[in-house]
């Protein structure tokens, strides 16, 4: 039964599960820690001393070995862009849109790059969508992949994995998405990744450099001590709701930073919108649905739907994908379930 792996910063989230043509049934899920120390370094370097990390993980999760292997990171970690090429068949079109990646993007040209044919441009050209990743890095993927005694399938990255699962528009939360507008946030540590739907098609995936790490760091750092009633500094845990208890009890410094971040966030959130067209109902976008572990920070949600007028959920369902245990935790491991389509 295939695996996916999503490699993050500080959690690796493993799925098992039957992927279909249009659906994906779970029959496990479950996340490994990574250490600290393998959050610095170059990219090739954290992914070959996760090995050690991981063979445990699949081993007491009694995880089948020698089978397929779907991994998928960041879209950060990519450089992906969208480029015109004239039109060929398919290497001739890649070759072109490698050449292309090269004269304006610098990039290595031992960099491993991979293509997707998204239309036709103006007369005798297609878009192009391309996405490139340093060699060595791909390499270490691959070692990493046989070294936990399975086979490599494919090397993706969020948005593509992403695309894939909604192509035939499943509800979400119940929600039916047809001819809708629609965003999905991937709420990560270091980097948010919002996914941009409308009149049926994949629109923008865009990197945000806004991370909730910044957040958790001024949680930790900024204290009570500068009220002096404490003799110690205190953590505290992020909450958005201003009218619970646990946020009134903040010292205001504390709120401050809970306020700072949340404008920061709002503010790129609120410029990506406006550059996305209307759809032909007119919106731009009618719903948001917020996913990863951050995506559940109380109140996070409501306040996204009062200061961006748009409807905020957190995710809890999507309608084509089964759940076969912990169907409350499928807000953590979207990103390698919907990696489960790249088999």
């Amino acid at each position: 039964m295939p695996i996916s792996l999503d490699i993050g910063t500080k959690q690796a989230k493993v799925v098992q599960g039957i992927p279909k043509k249009d659906s994906v049934t779970v029959t496990q899920a479950f996340a490994v820690k990574i250490p600290n120390e393998l959050s610095i370094g170059s990219p090739a370097t954290q992914v070959t001393g996760m090995i050690t990390i991981l063979n445990p993980a699949v081993k007491n999760n009694n995880v089948p070995l020698a089978q397929e292997c779907s991994i998928t990171v960041s879209d950060d970690k990519f450089l992906i862009r969208d480029v015109v090429t004239p039109k060929g068949n398919y290497d001739e079109i890649k070759g072109m849109a490698t050449q292309e990646l090269i004269a304006t993007y610098n990039i290595n040209p031992g960099n491993v790059t991979e293509i997707k044919i998204l239309g036709d441009a103006e007369e005798d050209k297609v878009n192009v969508r391309a996405a490139s990743l340093d060699r060595a890095v791909v390499d270490a993927y691959l070692d990493m992949t046989r070294n936990i005694k399975m086979v490599p399938k494919s090397l993706n990255y969020h948005s593509n994995s992403i695309i894939k699962l909604l192509a035939k528009w499943p509800q979400i939360n119940g929600i039916s998405l047809t001819n809708k507008g629609f965003m999905l946030i991937d709420c990560g540590m270091f980097s948010c990744i919002p996914h941009i739907f409308g009149d049926n098609a994949h629109r923008v995936s865009r990197y945000l450099p806004v991370g909730f790490t910044d957040l958790y760091y001024h949680m930790q750092k900024r204290s009570a001590m500068s009220d002096f009633t404490d003799a110690v500094a205190k953590t505290y845990e992020p909450v958005f709701d201003q009218s619970s208890e646990e946020y009134q009890a903040m010292p205001k410094n504390i709120v401050d930073q809970i306020e700072s971040f949340l404008r920061r966030f709002t503010d790129e959130l609120t410029k990506l919108i406006r550059t996305i067209p209307p759809t032909a109902s007119g919106e731009r976008v009618d719903n948001i649905f917020l996913y990863g572990g951050n995506s559940k920070i109380q109140g996070l949600d409501q306040r996204l739907t009062e200061i961006l007028g748009v409807q905020t959920s957190v995710i809890t369902s999507v309608s084509n994908i089964e759940m076969k245990q912990n169907s409350d935790e499928l807000v953590y491991f979207l990103n390698a379930i919907a990696a489960l389509l790249n088999q």
